[in-house]
């Protein structure tokens, strides 16, 4: 008789190769979309763009799968970032810390409350944010430059979340067995 071989093996490597693919899928997110938005498609307002989809993903899996979004992972996002985008130097990778660690720090109640809630909290950190983008630009300028912009940024992170959050609402859920892996 010929014995069978188990099919243990193989499922144990594609449980360990679909948790990697999950654990760096929201990294990957942010920096494929970066270089999309900078190199490709280049659209008006693109570094709000880069900011809104990095600061959106940054909270959402910092809430809803931390170990996908860790505080390394969050500061080698931003070095990446820094080097690509063209806002002032250090804001994109300090905002991205900060989001990080506020939603990192109210993580358990994040993850109970409504989502208008979430989005509320989401929107303030964006203005803030925002904020202090503007203020180290009008250092780095030395006067006073229009606010819009940062409006603009702030709207733009709040405005997308949304659809992001289904989007990775959705990408949370596929595959078999996705929240014990």
């Amino acid at each position: 008789m010929r014995e069978r071989r188990s099919s243990a093996p193989t499922t144990i490597y594609q449980r360990r190769l679909d948790s990697v693919i999950r654990a760096v899928l929201p990294s990957l997110f942010i920096i494929v979309v970066t270089f999309l938005l900078t190199g490709v498609i280049s659209p008006v307002g693109k570094e709000g763009f880069v900011f809104a989809v990095a600061v959106d993903t940054v909270f959402y899996w910092t809430i809803f799968r931390p170990a996908s979004m860790d505080a390394t992972a969050v500061f080698l996002i931003g070095l990446v970032l820094e080097t690509i985008n063209f806002s002032p130097p250090g804001t994109l990778l300090f905002s991205l810390l900060v989001v990080h660690g506020v939603a990192q720090m109210w993580r358990y109640g994040l993850s109970h409350i409504n989502f208008i809630l979430a989005w509320l909290l989401l929107t303030l950190l964006a203005l803030a944010m925002g904020g202090v983008e503007w203020l180290v630009s009008c250092i780095n300028m030395a006067r006073g430059l229009p606010v819009t912009p940062a409006i603009f940024q702030a709207a733009l992170t709040s405005g997308i979340y949304p659809i992001l959050a289904t989007l990775f609402g959705w990408l949370r859920r596929i595959g078999a067995d996705a929240e014990d892996i």
